[in-house]
């Protein structure tokens, strides 16, 4: 963003237009005054933007660089800070343009998560007063851990990449280049729109199942339909071995409606069919203990006319988040059916 000047070489940081997370505006002050930079979301979707205000979202400012001002040359020379002086070679090497800024950012942002902040859990819109630098800036939401980068809503993850911004800066020229050899005065305050990616979230579904007296001694499999919003699943309950089946990564955010279609054989209803139930996200469930996972209760009693039979195995595909894997497991647990 500045031109790094000496008597034999000269360098200038282009940040803002590199920066992908950054997208920068600034407004001109007076000499002196300090610099102001403003955290903004941006999104080319309003119902995105919408949904992502409902997050609290904050940013946290680490210094990157000291700033020292050189009068002769009417610029700004940078020297890392101690805690990202492992850098050097990295930040010269951007300086001149053989290494990308947004590489060395994320660099930054692992090494900052050992590090204090200057300013810590500023939220989104207010003003950050900030002396002559360049700035780390991470965001995250206010419940998460300094240096997680995301941030939840009701029904979606948010990922914020790491961003850099120099302050005080100078406007773009009519290249779209940002050089401190740009007419014009220096530009104490600054405006930064985060950009994010985001995936959605995933909750849980706990299928009860009560039996009032058994019929027979075998067990018996009762096989009910999950139904929702771009959703649909089947589910077995194996009694009396199962009291409770819980059905996983079913999206976050949707009422679903359960069904029994298949009452063991040897049984017969209660209650219980076409229950409904709203689908909150793991990650809201397992952070107001005030929340539990979504439940729904079914009640089967014998009919009377089946002797025998009306169990089976049910083999079940569950999503791990860390692996991307869908490993198969069954119901009974030694029953498994393979292909």
């Amino acid at each position: 963003m500045h031109k790094i000047r000496s008597h034999k070489r000269a360098w200038f940081l282009t940040l803002c237009a590199l920066f992908s997370l950054l997208v920068c505006g600034v407004i001109a002050r007076a000499a002196g005054e300090g610099n102001t930079l403003h955290v903004k979301l941006a999104a080319n979707d309003d119902a995105y933007i919408a949904d992502l205000e409902t997050a609290d979202i904050v940013v946290d400012i680490y210094k990157f660089a000291d700033a020292t001002y050189d009068k002769d040359y009417d610029t700004y020379n940078y020297a890392l800070t101690s805690g990202f002086s492992s850098l050097s070679d990295d930040f010269a090497k951007a300086q001149e343009g053989t290494r990308d800024w947004a590489t060395l950012a994320e660099s930054a942002a692992e090494i900052a998560k050992g590090l204090e902040p200057v300013k810590r859990a500023q939220p989104i819109d207010a003003p950050i007063y900030l002396d002559d630098a360049i700035y780390l800036v991470l965001a995250r939401g206010a419940d998460t851990e300094a240096g997680s980068a995301t941030a939840y809503t009701k029904t979606w993850e948010y990922t914020f990449q790491a961003g850099m911004i120099a302050l005080p800066t100078k406007d773009v020229n009519d290249d779209g280049v940002i050089r401190t050899d740009n007419p014009g005065p220096w530009l104490n305050e600054g405006i930064c729109n985060l950009k994010s990616s985001r995936k959605p979230l995933y909750g849980s579904l706990i299928i009860n199942k009560t039996v009032t007296s058994p019929s027979g001694t075998e067990p018996a499999t009762f096989v009910f339909h999950v139904v929702g919003e771009g959703y649909e699943n089947y589910a077995a309950i194996t009694w009396p071995e199962q009291e409770s089946n819980t059905l996983t990564h079913i999206p976050a955010g949707i009422t679903v409606t359960v069904d029994e279609v298949y009452t063991g054989g040897r049984y017969e209803h209660v209650s219980g069919n076409g229950s409904t139930a709203f689908i909150l996200s793991d990650q809201e469930v397992a952070a107001d203990e005030t929340k539990e996972i979504a439940s729904v209760y079914f009640e089967n009693k014998p009919s009377g006319d089946h002797p025998g039979g009306g169990h089976g195995v049910e083999n079940r595909f569950t999503f791990e988040q860390e692996s991307g894997d869908w490993p198969i497991s069954a119901t009974p647990s030694d029953k498994l059916v393979s292909e």
